[in-house]
């Protein structure tokens, strides 16, 4: 299984350290449960892009 996150805005004209990565997680099973998905795939990508902590809790909250 892969989750790629990447920016929707056209990003050429920002500065470098304004830029978010395209993020790319994989893993290499496909039989994972909703909340394996969240731990394995969502919350990794959402950290490497830039959320805090804070809002990936919100995200694990979410799946309760």
């Amino acid at each position: 299984m892969k989750i790629t996150i990447e920016p929707t805005k056209d990003q050429s004209n920002e500065k470098p350290n304004m830029k978010h990565p395209v993020v790319t997680i994989l893993v290499p099973d496909d039989d994972l449960m909703l909340p394996d998905v969240l731990e394995m795939l969502v919350e990794p990508a959402l950290r490497a892009f830039g959320y805090g902590y804070a809002r990936i809790e919100h995200v694990e909250k979410f799946d309760q």
